[in-house]
């Protein structure tokens, strides 16, 4: 019984958090003009690749986490949580800087009628980027009891969201919409980050899980820079550079930023494996 009570507590989680990854190409769709939601749309669903990896570690890590809280172990909690934030800004910072770079470059696969911009490039997968590595402080409040808090975060990011596009895509089109997405995910995620520091004693996370996206985005800019240098801009140079990109910033996470057990999993998604 209490197990239901929790489960129709955490529904409208599920489904404020899913209304806020499309809000904003309704709006467009409804503000803007059709070229702008067509071209939006297609860097949006290349941009949510960003979150491929903490959207699959999630499905075990909020039962970890749960099971920490039940147990009283904070400090299992905190080891949960620092391990999920060290790979996911890896695994996420590393797609959002290869979108960010070569973005607007999607015309060479999507065709000549459609024209992405760098601006949109860089702040849609940003938006998502600390939607994916943070999304984590959601599970430390729904799995400790705390998922009113957790929705009224959430619906205070899906309100800011609305009204930010209502404001900013008359005037500025696919550019305001993706200021909404990066504002309002990073308000929903640092609030969260805020409350969960707050509530359970720690800080998650370390300050070096910021490095990997800022030196991710150094890696992708230069190898296009790079590869640029070696042609015109063809799909084929932009395919070069993407596996510079690949190669230059794989080696630097292994060698610089992960810890073995990082390691091994980064190594063994290389070799094709989960």
């Amino acid at each position: 019984r209490a197990m239901l009570w929790a489960s129709l507590a955490m529904a409208p989680n599920l489904l404020v958090y899913g209304l806020m990854r499309f809000t904003d190409l309704l709006m467009l769709g409804a503000l803007g003009t059709a070229k702008d939601a067509g071209e939006y749309g297609a860097l949006s669903t290349v941009s949510q690749l960003v979150q491929i990896y903490p959207l699959a570690a999630s499905q075990s890590l909020g039962p970890r986490v749960s099971r920490c809280y039940a147990r009283g172990d904070v400090a299992g909690m905190k080891a949960e949580l620092d391990g999920y934030l060290r790979f996911a800004s890896i695994s996420a910072g590393f797609v959002f800087a290869g979108v960010a770079a070569f973005g607007d470059r999607l015309d060479l696969v999507f065709g000549p009628s459609f024209s992405f911009r760098s601006d949109v490039a860089f702040l849609l997968p940003l938006g998502y980027l600390l939607s994916g590595a943070l999304a984590p402080m959601g599970f430390a409040l729904s799995m400790t009891g705390r998922h009113r808090a957790e929705l009224m975060i959430l619906s205070g990011g899906l309100a800011g969201l609305v009204a930010l596009c209502a404001l900013l895509i008359p005037s500025q089109g696919q550019l305001g919409a993706a200021i909404a997405v990066a504002v309002a995910f990073a308000a929903v995620n640092l609030v969260r980050f805020g409350v969960v520091a707050r509530a359970l004693g720690f800080v998650p996370g370390r300050l070096a899980d910021v490095a990997p996206p800022l030196v991710a985005l150094v890696c992708a800019f230069g190898a296009r820079a790079l590869a640029d240098m070696a042609g015109e801009r063809t799909l084929f140079v932009t395919a070069l550079g993407c596996v510079l990109y690949a190669a230059l910033f794989g080696a630097i996470a292994i060698l610089a930023f992960a810890d073995d057990a990082a390691r091994a999993r980064l190594s063994g998604l290389w070799r094709g494996r989960t």
